[in-house]
């Protein structure tokens, strides 16, 4: 419960402070658009404050979320399937600094492109916002997946870009979806436990195309697992 009361909170001031400060001057910018600019200011306000929560919520509870996903991949089978397959359960220990630095890192890049893109939203309205989503949920989709991909040889950036471009397609389509639950304030929250448990089933069809990264399989990390677990 901590984590949904701590983004509601984050989600109500940020809307309070959006629509008090930011709102007046995109009015202003999108008199263009004549009547319609207070409605597309208020939208773009509503998506801000999305943004603002969901940030919160990556900062403070991502370990939380990296567990969802372990716990998703167990349920599903995907966990039993590599044991079986390759004698990895677990993902790669990267240490808690490593773990805060890669995610600053894929927030930095969410924000600078949602900024970058974030015209579309008024060309035209409701088209540009789907057109907003398509653009930014690939990136959505490799955060939500990045912890994992070291579990099957993926593990530096170069070589998630690698796969990311392998499945393009699939990378889109999850984030379009998964991008817009998140600019919706309070929805994000609730749904940002499912985004994760999605990761996960996403990942687990690309574990078992049977495609190992350069960086191999992380044995180091089955030895050691093996030594604590005992034989299974």
């Amino acid at each position: 419960m901590v984590p949904f009361f701590a983004s509601i909170g984050i989600t109500v001031a940020a809307l309070v402070l959006l629509f008090i400060f930011v709102f007046p001057p995109v009015t202003i910018l999108c008199a263009v658009t004549g009547p319609l600019a207070p409605i597309i200011a208020g939208v773009l306000c509503v998506l801000m404050s999305g943004l603002i929560s969901f940030i919160g919520f990556q900062v403070l509870f991502s370990r939380a979320t990296t567990e969802i996903k372990l716990y998703a991949m167990e349920e599903q089978g995907v966990s039993d399937w590599m044991m079986d397959k390759y004698g990895i359960r677990d993902v790669p220990d990267v240490g808690m600094v490593a773990d805060v630095i890669s995610t600053l890192r894929f927030l930095f890049m969410q924000v600078f492109m949602a900024v970058w893109t974030s015209p579309l939203n008024v060309t035209p309205p409701g088209l540009g916002t789907i057109a907003f989503c398509l653009v930014n949920g690939w990136l959505m989709t490799w955060e939500s997946v990045s912890d994992l991909l070291p579990m099957i040889g993926y593990r530096t950036c170069l070589q998630q870009c690698s796969h990311l471009g392998r499945h393009l397609l699939s990378y889109i389509s999850f984030g379009f979806s998964a991008f817009g639950l998140m600019l919706i304030p309070v929805v994000n929250v609730l749904f940002g436990a499912g985004i994760a448990y999605g990761a996960a089933i996403l990942f687990g069809h690309y574990v078992k195309e049977g495609r190992i990264g350069p960086a191999g399989i992380p044995l180091a990390n089955n030895k050691d697992n093996n030594d604590n677990t005992g034989t299974e």
